[in-house]
């Protein structure tokens, strides 16, 4: 957990979040891999980086964003359990909490997860209706 927490604090993210971000980032590379399906992710990694609003966002969302644009060097809380969304449980049980949890995926996940809240969708969505037509 020290070097999720040395990325979260690098980017200044809590880490329970950092840890939420990462985790769905690389379920969504393993289930590729598991249906030996093609994932582009430096292609999604560009897609994100311009990602624009597509919908209007409601307040929560708008706090959301500006929450997944800390500053450097900010909050990352020393937790010792981490707090994963239940829409992720089933999902984390097939591969086992380890090896998902990959600091070195969190600045795609950031990109990600931004890119998915201005289109209203979450991280799956978005990356399943941006994967390449050669898929």
């Amino acid at each position: 957990m020290n070097d999720l927490a040395r990325a979260a604090s690098v980017v200044g993210l809590d880490l329970n979040l950092s840890a939420v971000l990462i985790v769905e980032r690389a379920l969504i590379e393993a289930e590729f891999e598991v249906r030996r399906e093609r994932l582009d992710g430096r292609r999604l990694d560009s897609t994100a980086a311009t990602a624009a609003v597509a919908i209007e966002l409601s307040p929560a969302t708008a706090d959301y964003l500006r929450a997944l644009n800390p500053r450097a060097g900010g909050p990352s809380s020393s937790a010792t359990t981490l707090r994963l969304p239940m829409r992720l449980g089933e999902r984390i049980l097939r591969f086992g909490l380890e090896p998902l949890l990959r600091p070195e995926l969190l600045a795609s996940a950031l990109a990600w997860e931004r890119a998915s809240a201005l289109a209203g969708q979450t991280m799956t969505e978005w990356a399943l209706s941006n994967k390449s037509s050669r898929d």
